[in-house]
């Protein structure tokens, strides 16, 4: 989790509130639990709270009103140098987007205000969508964290599960549950997920022509579509431990394999939606 720096004046709920008031109708700017949130809302996909100040994401409840992020575990980027020591890294609004239709497209960019000069937008529509840009400040090491609620976690009555998730048929993994973990390809259509699965995942797109892998993750009554992109080709992927039958959560952490070290802007993106 990135270093929270100590508040800048610009940040704060007030002026805020002043500055985007009559930009986007479809972003708000409010305080919960102690620190400023954008709160944004589209009908097809819910209500998120991003925190401007740490770039993480707090929640997101549904369209169909249910909670999808376990509010006590961290969501979104974070960045680490060469020797993945956390960058002390705080955040500043730079622009908001949106109108009064409940469909239109909405979105809030956030720009670093250290001395690395990095953007992070968080968007919704057609899925939520978290974009990180670095143009400056390399090497670095670059994860994206969105930990989901499951079963009874996510505030649906008949949250039974099973929990499973399609789309890593063929792609190379550990088990890092075992005491000597090796790597090999997964032959399964769907990985069943039972409290204290953990695993390793190294991927490659599916095709010359993809730039991403698709994740569904169905957790009984209720699917939710992942996508990550390629700059993040190690996803390692872990369970709730404390659950009974079916983990109340499930958590993806999709990350670079090695330092990212270009002259050129540096980009990556992690898309989500619910169906209900």
């Amino acid at each position: 989790m990135p270093v929270q720096l100590p508040q800048d004046p610009e940040t704060s709920l007030e002026a805020l509130q002043e500055r985007w008031e009559d930009a986007a109708p479809a972003v708000e700017f409010v305080e919960r639990d102690g620190r400023t949130m954008a709160q944004l809302n589209h009908k097809d996909i819910g209500e998120l709270h991003l925190d401007v100040q740490s770039a993480t994401l707090c929640s997101w409840e549904s369209h169909g009103g249910y909670h999808r992020l376990r509010n006590d575990q961290v969501s979104g980027f974070s960045i680490t140098d060469a020797a993945e020591q956390d960058c002390p890294t705080s955040w500043r609004v730079a622009d908001v987007q949106g109108g009064t239709d409940p469909a239109a497209p909405c979105s809030v960019t956030l720009e670093s205000t250290g001395d690395r000069t990095a953007k992070m937008t968080l968007s919704l529509f057609p899925f939520a969508r978290m974009e990180l840009e670095v143009s400056e400040g390399l090497p670095l090491q670059v994860s994206a964290t969105l930990s989901l609620a499951t079963g009874t976690a996510s505030s649906r009555p008949d949250s039974e599960g099973p929990v499973r998730i399609a789309g890593l048929t063929g792609q190379q993994f550990m088990d890092m549950s075992e005491p000597d973990p090796e790597m090999v390809a997964d032959d399964a259509n769907q990985l069943n997920c039972r409290p204290g699965t953990t695993r390793e995942y190294h991927w490659e797109p599916r095709g010359t022509k993809k730039q991403d892998l698709t994740l569904n993750l169905d957790d009984g009554p209720d699917t939710m579509l992942v996508r990550a992109h390629c700059s993040l080709p190690k996803l390692v992927l872990d369970c709730a431990s404390d659950s009974n039958r079916w983990p109340e959560w499930v958590r993806l952490t999709f990350a670079t394999s090695e330092p990212v070290n270009t002259t050129e802007p540096w980009t990556s993106y992690l898309e989500f939606k619910s169906r209900y």
